[in-house]
């Protein structure tokens, strides 16, 4: 992944993109649904479980007699207290990971080649190949590239209209999954 022709002479980039990444930014992405699955989705429900846990052990005295309103209400109360831990330790833990994407606000270069994605953040090189990445999203807001090392985030105002920026979400979400087709030319992407 060259930015330079055969003949060692530079090429240029179809487009280079030019922003401001923020907290915000990668808050976003972090914020994005995701399924639970394997061991998150077995931890989850054991941690919610082990309410009914804490409700078996507490003494009559305290939770009522078992199927009564009081031990009903026990029971609720103890499995709010529990799905408000599990929410704070998910906000703290997405904050945590956000903060750590991007520490503070940079500005970012972002070159779009015919055959990967080249960006430059805070003195860094990422090189995203079409082969790499693992999804493409977009938002109101972002355009989102997922690649297992990396996540490029593209706010909405690096693009000059919703339609450049939904066109640019399409074409490298076609691109994952056509790596060996081009982004633009053969495919028909030359009217951008």
């Amino acid at each position: 992944m060259s930015d330079e022709a055969p003949g060692n002479e530079p090429v240029q980039p179809i487009r280079t993109l030019t922003y401001r990444l923020t907290f915000a930014d990668a808050l976003a992405f972090e914020q994005l649904p995701r399924d639970l699955t394997g061991f998150r989705k077995f931890a989850v429900i054991l941690w919610l479980a082990l309410a009914g846990v804490v409700l078996g052990l507490l003494p009559e005295s305290v939770a009522g007699a078992e199927g009564g309103l009081r031990w009903w209400l026990a029971g609720f109360a103890l499995l709010a207290v529990q799905f408000g831990l599990l929410v704070a330790f998910y906000n703290l833990r997405m904050r945590r990971r956000a903060r750590k994407r991007v520490s503070s606000a940079c500005d970012v270069e972002l070159a779009e080649w015919s055959d990967h994605l080249h960006e430059r953040r805070g003195g860094r090189d990422v090189f995203v190949p079409p082969e790499t990445i693992a999804r493409v999203i977009r938002t109101d807001r972002h355009v989102f590239v997922d690649a297992p090392d990396d996540v490029v985030i593209i706010p909405a105002s690096a693009f000059e209209t919703e339609n450049d920026m939904a066109a640019f979400a399409e074409s490298w979400e076609e691109a994952s999954l056509d790596p060996m087709g081009q982004i633009y030319g053969a495919k028909g992407g030359e009217n951008r």
